[in-house]
């Protein structure tokens, strides 16, 4: 009964729903402050879009996308050589650049699986195998309070495509999804 007790105690304070701020406008640095130029969006999943280069700062991360790039190839790395690599037919690459930053007590773990890329048709691309041979790729890393990390993310998508947005997941494993997302500007 104890075991019980504790275990109905220790799951109903995983459940809290985490609330998402924005910090507006297209910044070129990531902000130093959770709190600077923020509102407060609807945390429902995928409940809005902001622009690429806005920060939304969740209840243990602020993520921003800094950019996103189309691309037909890119230069990959394998065993000390470069060779390029060419897009298939009909598709091109979009390479994204991301900053995340802990703000919360606990450590976080981070790597490209978090984002994932949507259409218009809610067709979901995830990252590409080749993300880890872009020379500065985000790794699977753990960050603790106030560290850092940024990096590249490569996704193969529709030349023809439209109305992509980047998601990113703020919910840990117990909590309700909490998605942010960001519109790219499609060529």
């Amino acid at each position: 009964v104890s075991v019980l007790l504790l275990t109905i105690i220790g799951l109903s304070g995983c459940t809290s729903q985490q609330q998402l701020t924005v910090n507006k406008g297209n910044q070129t640095t990531p902000p130093k402050s959770p709190t600077q130029n923020s509102t407060t969006p609807p945390s429902s999943p995928a409940s809005s879009s902001v622009n690429v280069g806005a920060t939304v700062n969740g209840k243990y991360l602020q993520v921003t996308v800094l950019s996103a790039q189309f691309v037909n190839s890119f230069n990959e790395t394998s065993g000390g050589y470069k060779f390029a690599v060419n897009a298939d037919e009909g598709k091109t690459f979009l390479i994204i650049k991301v900053y995340l930053h802990q703000i919360g007590d606990d450590s976080q773990l981070v790597s490209p699986t978090d984002f994932w890329v949507i259409d218009n048709k809610n067709t979901k691309y995830d990252n590409d195998y080749r993300t880890y041979s872009l020379n500065d790729s985000l790794s699977f890393t753990t960050l603790y309070k106030n560290l850092n990390t940024e990096g590249r993310i490569l996704y193969q998508v529709p030349k023809n495509v439209t109305g992509l947005k980047v998601q990113y997941n703020f919910a840990t494993f117990w909590d309700s999804p909490v998605i942010a997302e960001w519109s790219i500007t499609t060529p």
